[in-house]
């Protein structure tokens, strides 16, 4: 059960940094921009993925949990799960969650990452957690 915390955690971790860097590198920003290109935020949004990730070596942010020791098929199913995580975060219906925008990330912490207000942009890089 400990690796299980571990992994999530990592991986949240590493996730951050991707997500982040996927905003602020141009290279990355190349795929990335896709999923922000909606001008409405809805649930096809969150399907709304480049296919250029492979290529731009987004998977060099997730290789640091196999060197801890977590097989990469693993590190793959996790990192699917957070991402299935995320298509409801996409749903612009659902109103804000209480004591859980603290935590985790929400409909509307996700609202607010797809802004296009300068005060909001550049924030709230999390996938599940919004801790980071």
């Amino acid at each position: 059960m400990a690796n299980v915390l571990i992994l999530f955690i990592g991986l949240e971790f590493f996730y951050y940094w991707f997500h982040r860097s996927s905003h602020t590198v141009r290279w990355f920003w190349n795929s990335h921009s896709v999923h922000h290109s909606p001008n409405q935020l809805n649930l096809a949004a969150a399907y709304r993925l480049g296919w250029l990730g492979k290529p731009t070596g987004a998977t060099i942010f997730f290789t640091p949990l196999a060197f801890l020791g977590f097989e990469p098929a693993v590190v793959l199913a996790a990192l699917l799960l957070n991402l299935m995580y995320q298509f409801w975060i996409h749903a612009p219906w659902i109103p804000k969650l209480g004591w859980l925008e603290y935590v985790l990330n929400t409909p509307s912490a996700h609202r607010v990452h797809h802004a296009r207000n300068v005060e909001y942009l550049d924030a709230n890089y999390g996938g599940v957690l919004i801790l980071f």
